[in-house]
């Protein structure tokens, strides 16, 4: 192999690296001045379910949620067990979302939330996997509950 290939092979390679590391503690970055938006909005439900999920508070995460009569879940233990990948405290997750704005009707709304996940990967692979999602919520005496999605399977 000649010098200036392998120059160019160690330089891709000390890059690559780089731009994982900055990614990594983007991330990993703990943002504590959050501003919470109201809890009677849709957008504040979608928000503080999330911020349950990502401090592993699941129980908390649960009492946003309402499920139809078809996904046959009664209780926290029955949600747990049809989560896609079971939620483990002890395995560190890095992702961020960024809310949307909630569409709102009436006791119907649906707020987009953008899931930016970091997994590192190969060096020539994205690091960061970007999905859009579409909470739906519904309005039940007064409170906004999440409909969908229900299961936490963006983090796994």
């Amino acid at each position: 192999m000649d010098a200036s290939r392998r120059t160019l092979i160690i330089f891709g390679t000390i890059l690559g690296l780089l731009v994982i590391a900055v990614t990594a503690l983007v991330f990993l970055t703990n943002i504590d001045d959050i501003d919470l938006m109201a809890e009677d909005s849709p957008e504040g439900t979608v928000q503080r379910y999330l911020i349950a999920i990502h401090e592993n508070r699941y129980q908390d995460a649960f009492s946003f949620l309402k499920f139809s009569p078809e996904e046959e879940i009664d209780s926290y233990q029955d949600w747990l067990n049809r989560s896609v990948g079971w939620p483990d405290p002890n395995v560190g997750r890095t992702w961020k979302a960024t809310l949307g704005t909630a569409e709102v009707n009436t006791d119907k709304a649906v707020v987009g939330v953008i899931i930016d996940t970091f997994r590192p990967g190969g060096l020539f692979e994205d690091p960061i996997n970007r999905q859009d999602i579409l909470f739906s919520l519904q309005k039940d005496a007064g409170k906004w509950f999440i409909t969908s999605p229900v299961h936490i399977y963006w983090i796994y």
